[in-house]
This record gives structure tokens, sequence and C-alpha cells, in this order.
């Protein structure tokens, strides 16, 4: 009978470890849902508040390439509409090695958590025939699928900007 009860008792223990780690599992799980949850919600009202103010909203990736199709972007640089700037490196539109170096210190400061706030540049960026266009770039990090870093950038038209510095 003491044999039994140990046989028993094991079985049990072995069953709550079971029950415990589905529970885990799931726990674990849900939270991974909630977060990615908060994450798109966050990343909604980040692009929605820069759309409000930007005339483009350009979706990075970690490398700083142009995560999406972007015809707004297109259109304000003067690509035709068989030009797709999806994938190309953003700092190939920024002629000015100074603005480039400004922009890229800007775009790596601490990953979204720390309280930061979107912040703001002003830079030059090259269109499709090369002409220089004064702009105003809002920049907001999040953080993307795998935990990597993915930047929304707003580019907002400073048309009476002109460019002296790089001329």
């Amino acid at each position: 009978s003491e044999e039994l009860f140990l046989q028993e008792f094991a079985e049990f223990l072995f069953h709550m470890f079971m029950v415990w780690t589905v529970e885990a599992s799931f726990v674990l799980d849900a939270r991974q849902y909630i977060e990615s949850c908060h994450r798109r919600s966050e990343a909604h009202a980040s692009r929605s508040l820069l759309s409000a103010m930007s005339d483009v909203v350009v979706r990075l990736d970690d490398c700083l390439r142009i995560a999406e199709e972007c015809p707004k972007l297109a259109s304000l640089l003067c690509y035709t509409r068989t030009k797709c700037v999806k994938g190309l490196p953003f700092m190939d539109f920024i002629p000015c090695s100074q603005d480039q170096q400004r922009f890229e210190t800007h775009v790596t400061r601490p990953v979204p958590g720390s309280d930061d706030v979107a912040s703001a540049i002003n830079v030059h960026l090259r269109d499709f025939i090369g002409t220089k266009v004064g702009v105003e770039l809002f920049h907001v990090s999040l953080l993307g699928l795998g935990e990597k870093v993915a930047h929304l950038v707003g580019v907002r038209e400073q048309p009476d900007d002109v460019c002296e510095q790089c001329d």
C-alpha cells in the first residue's frame, strides 16, 4: 500500500508539473499577444500623429532602408510610378554628408520605452532629377518584428529652405 501511495503520488506530481508547464506556456503566449497588440496600437498612433503633421510618412527598417512602398515619398521626390522606393536606403535620398550624419545620429538614439519623445531635424533630400528639397523630418522609433528597431519618419517639405552648406 505504501508502494501504491508513492506511485500515485509520483503520478500526481507529474500531472501537476504538466499542468503548470501548459499553464506557463499559455500565460507566455497571452503576454506576447498582448504586447504585440500594444505595439501595433502604438505604431498606429505614431503613424496617425506623423500623418497629421507631415506630407509623407515613411517606415524604415533597422538598416534604415525603406520598409514598405511609399508612393507619397516617390511623388515628393518626383519619381515616376514605375520607380519603386521600397528597399532603397533612405540615406541615398540625403545628398549632404553633414545631413546624413545628423540624421543617423538622430535616429540611433535610445529605443522606445525610455520615455523619448518624437523629435525633428531639418535636412535636404535629393529628388529624382538631383534638385535638393528642404524638409523637416520627424522621427519615432518602434520595436518591429523580432524585437528589431524600426523607424517611422514624417517628412514635411520646407519649400523656402535653401541648401547653403553642401552645394
